[in-house]
This record gives C-alpha cells, sequence and structure tokens, in this order.
C-alpha cells in the first residue's frame, strides 16, 4: 500500500460541489491530517486511520458492493407516526368538525387500515430520504442511488478527513448530475451536533415524504451510533407539530386585537442596553419551593421575572415579581390572569409576552411588552421588519429567561427552572394549582427519559422538557458576557453552572427594578397607537383561498378516471408540496398558516401509498383523490370563515 491523492480530480470536485454547498471551499484549511488515502498494486483504494489498520481492509469497492446487497435483503427504513383523528381532535381549538380530522376519518374509512412500524413498505415506490451514515470512498453511495427511490440524499459524515480522502477517488460531478437529472437533491451533515443538523435535514422541502426513508449505515463510529441512538430515541423532537390551522388563526385573532390596541412595546431587536442589577428567573419547577425564601430575601435588590404558573407560587409567598411572562395563546390563560389580578396587586407589574397571547392577559398589568415568535403565520404578517426568535420557545420558562436575556441583564440566576423532577408525582411547585389552566398539576406526568441533575443525579424529563432545557441553554449562549447560575435543583444546564441558592449574595444597589426596567424599555419600540390596518387581512384572506384553489385545480387536473395509479397520487402530493414551498417566498404568513396541515396530509397520504398491502386500485385511487379535494375545500371555508370572523372583531376593537 502506498500514499495517493488525484488532486486534478480532488480541484474538480471542491469546484463542482461548492456551488451548491459554499461550505467545500474552506472546510479543509484546517484539517490535520491523521490518516491516509492509500492504493495497492491493484489500484484498489482504502484509508489507512493509523498503524497500518485499514478502514476496509480488502477491496474497498467490492465490499461496498457486498454490503449494499446485504442491506438490499432487509432495508432499514423509517417508521413515521401518522396522526390519528382522535389525537388531533383533542388539540387546542380543534374539533371533530375539523378538515384535517375528518380527512384522517375518512382515509382510515376507505382503505380499512391504520399503518404502524409492523407495516412492509413497498420498495417500488419512492421516499422522501435516503439517509446514509458514513461516507467513506463512497462506492456504496453510487450503488444506492442506482437501486432504491428517494427524493434527496443525506450524506453523514462526522469526519473531514474521510470527506477530504473521498474528494480524491469519487467523482461528484459526473455522480451529482446524475442526481439532478432524476430530480434529487443532497445534504451533507458533518462535523459536531449532528442531531440538530439531522433535524434540519429531515425537516427541509421533502419532509412530508420522511415515512418510509432508508437508513443505511456504513461503517461503526461512535457519533453515528450515538446519532442513531438519538434518532431511535428522539422521535418526538423529529415529529413536533409544526402548527395546525386552527390554532395558527387562533393567533391570527388574538394578534390583530392586541397590535389594535394603543399603548405598548414591541420587541424588534434582541439587543439592548447593559442592565447594572441582577435579573432573577422563576420558573414553577418543584425545586421552588425550597428555595423561594432566597428570592424573597433579594426581591428589592434583582428584577424578578416570573413565567406562567410561578407567578401565583411568588405571590403566595407575598413577592410580587417586577415583569411576567406569558406565551400561550389559549383563552383560559387571560382568564386565569384576570382571576388572580383580582386578587392581588398588578399595578407595578409588566407583562412580557409573545404578540398572540389572549387579549385579556395585557389588561391586567401595568403595561406590556410584545415580541415576535418564530415560523408561525401571525408573525410574518403582522411583522415584516422586527425580529421573530425562537428562544422564547418551547415553554414559559423559556420566555422569560429570554425576557432578561434580550433587556440586557448580564447577571442572571435561575430558580424553579427545573426542565424536570425527581418524581412523576410532584412535578410543579405546590403553589401552582392556583394558576392550573391547560393542565392538572395533581396528575402524575409520565416522564421518557433522565438527564443529569443540577446537583447531581439525574432528573426524570419528557421530549418537551428537554427540548425547553436544550433551547434554555442555546439563549444563554446566544447572547455575550451573560453570566448564568442555576439555583434550581432540576436538570443540568451547561451554560449556567449550579449554585446553592444558600450561596448566593446580591449586594445592594442605590439603582431600583423599576429604574432598571425602564432604561430597558428605552431600546424597545413603544406603539402609541396599534400599527394594524384591517384592510390587509382582506388580502391575506383572498391570498389563502388562492393557494387552495391552486392545489384544488392541481388534484383535479391530474384525476383521470380512466387511468389511475399509485404515480398519480404521489405526483398530485409533490405538486401540492411544491406550489406550498413557493408560497414561503410569496407571502410566508400563508406557508406558515398552512404548513402543519398541508404536510399532515401530505404524509398521511404518502404513507398509506408505501405499504405493500394495500392494493391501489382505480377506485381506492380515485376515493383518496376525492377524500383530498374534498378536504381542501372544507379548508378554505374554515379559513374564510375565521378571517370575516377576525375582520369582525378587529373592526370593532379600532372603533
Amino acid at each position: 500500500m502506498k500514499k495517493y491523492e488525484n488532486k486534478k480530480l480532488f480541484t474538480t470536485n471542491i469546484k463542482y460541489l461548492s456551488k451548491s454547498h459554499p461550505q467545500f471551499l474552506t472546510i479543509f484549511d484546517s484539517v490535520n491530517l491523521t490518516t491516509n488515502l492509500v492504493i495497492d498494486d491493484n489500484g484498489e483504494y482504502d484509508i489507512d486511520v493509523g498503524a497500518g489498520q485499514l478502514l476496509y481492509g480488502n477491496n474497498s469497492k467490492g465490499a461496498a458492493e457486498r454490503q449494499v446487497q446485504n442491506y438490499m435483503d432487509s432495508p432499514a427504513r423509517y417508521h413515521s407516526a401518522l396522526a390519528s383523528p382522535t389525537d388531533r381532535a383533542s388539540w387546542n381549538y380543534v374539533d371533530n368538525d375539523s378538515p384535517l380530522v375528518t380527512f384522517l376519518e375518512k382515509m382510515e374509512n376507505k382503505l380499512m387500515t391504520y399503518p404502524d412500524a409492523s407495516s412492509t413498505f413497498d420498495p417500488s415506490k419512492s421516499v422522501g430520504f435516503l439517509f446514509v451514515f458514513g461516507l467513506g470512498l463512497g462506492f456504496h453511495i453510487e450503488f444506492l442511488a442506482k437501486v432504491l427511490k428517494f427524493r434527496c440524499l443525506v450524506i453523514i459524515e462526522p469526519h473531514d478527513q474521510i470527506l477530504l480522502h473521498n474528494l480524491h477517488v469519487m467523482d461528484w460531478e459526473t455522480f451529482g448530475k446524475g442526481l439532478t437529472d432524476r430530480g434529487q437533491d443532497i445534504i451533507f451533515i458533518r462535523g459536531e451536533n449532528l442531531f440538530d443538523q439531522f433535524l434540519d435535514a429531515a425537516h427541509s422541502k421533502n419532509y412530508p415524504f420522511l415515512g418510509g426513508s432508508y437508513l443505511y449505515s456504513h461503517y461503526d463510529m461512535p457519533e453515528l451510533t450515538e446519532l442513531m441512538s438519538e434518532i431511535s430515541k428522539k422521535t418526538a423532537f423529529i415529529f413536533a407539530a409544526l402548527g395546525w390551522t386552527e390554532d395558527q388563526l387562533q393567533m391570527f385573532r388574538n394578534s390583530s386585537i392586541n397590535l389594535s390596541s394603543p399603548g405598548f412595546y414591541l420587541q424588534e431587536t434582541l439587543s439592548n442596553s447593559i442592565r447594572t442589577l441582577p435579573a432573577i428567573v422563576v420558573g414553577a419547577g418543584p425545586s421552588l419551593d425550597k428555595n423561594i425564601e432566597t428570592i424573597k430575601r433579594y426581591q428589592d435588590d434583582a428584577v424578578i421575572i416570573s413565567s406562567s404558573s410561578s407567578i401565583s407560587a411568588l405571590l403566595a409567598n407575598n413577592i410580587t415579581p417586577h415583569i411576567h411572562c406569558a406565551l400561550e395563546n389559549i383563552e383560559s390563560l387571560g382568564l386565569v390572569l384576570e382571576n388572580l389580578s383580582k386578587k392581588h396587586d398588578f399595578s407595578n407589574i409588566t407583562l412580557f409576552a409573545s404578540f398572540t397571547v389572549n387579549e385579556r392577559a395585557a389588561a391586567c398589568f401595568k403595561r406590556t411588552v410584545y415580541f415576535f415568535r418564530r415560523d408561525i403565520a401571525a408573525s410574518h404578517f403582522f411583522s415584516k421588519g422586527g425580529i421573530h426568535t425562537e428562544l422564547a420557545e418551547p415553554l414559559t420558562g423559556n420566555t422569560a429567561l429570554l425576557c432578561a436575556l434580550s433587556f440586557g441583564f448580564k447577571e442572571v440566576y435561575l430558580f424553579g427552572l427545573d426542565f424536570g423532577a425527581r418524581t412523576s408525582e410532584i412535578h410543579h411547585s405546590q403553589h401552582s394549582v392556583e394558576f392550573a389552566y391547560n393542565d392538572d398539576y395533581s396528575t402524575p406526568f409520565e416522564f421518557e427519559t433522565s438527564v443529569p441533575g443540577n446537583f447531581g443525579g439525574t432528573v426524570n424529563n419528557g421530549w418537551l422538557l428537554e427540548f425547553s432545557r436544550i433551547r434554555a441553554n442555546l439563549a444563554i449562549e446566544y447572547f455575550e458576557n451573560v453570566v448564568a447560575r442555576n439555583c434550581s435543583e432540576g436538570a443540568y444546564i451547561p451554560s449556567a453552572p449550579p449554585l446553592d441558592h444558600n450561596s448566593l449574595a446580591i449586594p445592594h444597589s442605590s439603582t431600583t427594578p423599576e429604574k432598571e426596567i425602564d432604561a430597558a424599555l428605552l431600546n424597545l419600540t413603544y406603539c402609541e397607537k396599534g400599527p394594524f390596518k384591517v384592510e390587509r387581512l382582506s388580502q391575506f384572506q383572498k391570498d389563502c383561498q388562492n393557494f387552495l384553489d391552486t392545489c384544488i385545480n392541481i388534484t383535479k387536473a391530474t384525476r383521470t378516471e380512466d387511468l389511475m395509479s399509485g404515480l398519480i397520487i404521489n405526483s398530485i402530493c409533490e405538486k401540492i408540496i411544491e406550489e406550498h414551498n413557493l408560497w414561503a417566498e410569496k407571502e410566508p404568513a400563508v406557508h406558515s398558516l398552512f404548513k402543519g396541515d398541508i404536510q399532515t396530509v401530505i404524509s398521511t397520504i404518502h404513507h398509506y401509498t408505501l405499504i405493500k398491502t394495500i392494493k391501489f386500485d382505480n377506485k381506492v385511487i380515485s376515493e383518496i383523490s376525492y377524500v383530498l379535494e374534498n378536504y381542501l375545500r372544507k379548508l378554505g371555508e374554515l379559513v374564510e370563515a375565521r378571517i370575516n370572523l377576525i375582520i369582525e372583531t378587529s373592526t370593532r376593537t379600532n372603533r
């Protein structure tokens, strides 16, 4: 074996790949090679991973071909869970007459089956992705591309050294043009944070066709093994709700009222001047009950920021937060705050909230600061220039943390932000019951996982709590020069090292929490008059109907009673997704309004068409086509009725 390189091919590959993947221009600048590409006397390539140990061992191309042949005998496929009508009917603002619930019921009734993990997929049908774990020299990828039907190739390779060696062997220009000719895309996942990159790839434009996608493991490496384990354990992250139309419309309603009312602040940027006092961010985790006296001790020397039901716990202990935070858009949240404000004095509390919260909330507080959430229709519609943030989600504890960080507080202490619990029976502060509007706090939680505890041991949590913990860590890292300490007895947060609440020492300051908040508000936009114009909703309504009419026409034009096949259904699905993706640029609010429902509908149809045991004769395919068309019409009627109500409500508010 001797070292090998093909500089001409390497240069050609870099030039070709960098057109669509600019990172290829620079990723090899800092690679420190500890492995070598080698070739034997027969012209067979391999990679010496150190001390003469070869990655393939003998005949790398032949080994790759045999591996692919073995894989094809029993290919690993990704089983995505289908939405059930019963589950969807239980979601906020959704009932049994919902167009989506009706669609899901009709699909079950027409096909008389419900696909699950035991269902056998038809290999002749195209899927969304081919996920390849390990690039190697690429021979296996070329073989797989010839025998599998997919829309997007995702190559996962954590080691840039292997990627570099590959570019001296594999002709990417020829291979890539073959993919392009077949209408296939390619995504590279490399380096660190592999699972986050996997999520981004899975949620790309082919997400509705994720079901049945291929999972191919080329070789064992710790990073790849860990990633595959994460994919298996964290399916909820992959199928997290993308929003649904009824909920999006409710946020539209709330936003139109909130932004029509005069006298509020808008957070259009996350930058702010630096505060001098520390902030104490309070969640409603069970550990809050153990250290609430520490918060009381410093209520005049720090800005106390409550989240959701933690305000109830604070007030019950004679602590009035300086800022309260709200995220959810449900009406019961407004009612609970309204009732609580009648028992306690809210006159000096500032509300920091998503602009989509129920309008009753703002009326309870001294003043309101609204922020724009990311990837929701209302944010795209009402804010064309301001920042849309995801750091305030998924739970209100994240909202409170973002409030502290975005207001310029550089010294932040976390209390009751547990992101889990030691036991399933005690998962909230005992004083949270008075605030319960969405949860029965007396019901034990069903935790799916456990994570390291802030003060050692482990803490039980689930996918949503874990998502919230990860997002909290990212928020702290996002802002510069922040010193955050976690006094909660819950989950460990890397960016907020543990601090025993008994060790907390905040010196007295000449400034006051009220002055600090006033200084932060100077950097926000004050709206004496709501900026919302009701007339814009009429155009939005027309845009929504234009999208749905186009989808209906796609369904009708592609449908022919005398010549129906599964390919026709796939064609309808692909064209609807293409049309939906066009609206991401044309009018993002329309795209976001329908995103969750359209992707659910298309992924459901796609999943059914993959099942080998379902016979798709002309009658079945025709019925599916009509079910889809009826769904689109009913969805249009729902949107028209809801937007008309929003226009009426907003008109009354503006009088």
